[in-house]
């Protein structure tokens, strides 16, 4: 991307990412570059989270945002499916858009296969 480059739209509008089915993520920190000269379109937007695409939970409320790359750390140790900007202002714009974090299973569990077999009989072990 280009900072001169970027998004926008007029009303409430927002901008995310879907990671895709049965794929999750625990955001640890955003990255944004608001959209040249208009640094003041970022402030009271929020970033949001979302497992399902419907039920959402905002991890970060903009106040202040500078020319150039701002970011924030986020306190949000689930794993989801969804993450976006979301702007309250009367138009949306941004150039970039960045969601750090890593890949986690959507379930919140790693499922484990474990196999035994039965043990074979060793001349050193005695008769099985």
């Amino acid at each position: 991307g280009h900072y001169e480059t970027f998004f926008e739209a007029h009303g409430v509008c927002f901008t995310g990412l879907d990671f895709g089915e049965d794929v999750a993520a625990v955001i640890t920190k955003v990255r944004w570059f608001p959209a040249h000269q208009r640094p003041e379109l970022m402030v009271g937007g929020t970033f949001d989270v979302s497992s399902d695409g419907t039920t959402w939970m905002t991890v970060h409320t903009v106040s202040s945002s500078t020319e150039g790359w701002n970011f924030v750390l986020v306190n949000h140790s689930s794993p989801v499916r969804f993450a976006r900007f979301q702007s309250n202002a009367p138009r949306c714009a941004i150039a970039m858009l960045e969601f750090v974090g890593v890949q986690a299973s959507a379930t919140g569990t790693c499922p484990i296969k474990v196999m035994t077999q039965q043990q074979l009989s060793h001349p050193s072990l005695g008769p099985a």
